[in-house]
């Protein structure tokens, strides 16, 4: 359940659905501790994993929350984003994606709870460097 590497913590959270048919819903969802940050990755995962979350766990403020499924209208609930807060949301989707992706729904409950958000469409490649300023270069090709 949990890999300690030196500093850093990594849990993986079980909000496994193995009744829902939607293979998102058996996503690995990933919380990692490091020094002061914390850094949720939630893979593809659904509205229905994201309440299951809510109820087996304590989950604290996020600090970067790798936004699930894409930014697809089916994860980040308000509930959710409500609770996690997450200060920086990170969106990984290609350009001019056959899914139109990131979501404008998902995009807009981000910005209603002032995360600041990046999308590898427009940014690029993204580098997280948490033994400084936590984002610290993009690579546009």
């Amino acid at each position: 359940n949990n890999i300690q590497l030196k500093e850093a913590k990594i849990s993986f959270l079980n909000a496994f659905i193995d009744s829902n048919e939607d293979k998102n819903a058996q996503s690995i969802i990933s919380l990692i501790e490091y020094k002061n940050y914390k850094l949720l990755l939630m893979g593809d995962a659904i509205e229905e994993n994201e309440n299951l979350l809510l109820k087996k766990y304590h989950l604290p403020l996020i600090d970067v929350l790798k936004v699930g499924h894409h930014g697809s209208k089916t994860s980040s609930s308000k509930h959710f984003l409500e609770i996690i807060q997450p200060k920086i949301s990170i969106i990984s989707s290609g350009k001019n994606n056959t899914f139109h992706l990131p979501n404008n729904e998902t995009i807009d409950k981000l910005e209603k709870i002032n995360s600041h958000i990046y999308n590898t469409q427009t940014d690029g490649e993204i580098t997280l460097n948490l033994d400084n300023q936590l984002i610290s270069s993009f690579n546009k090709n």
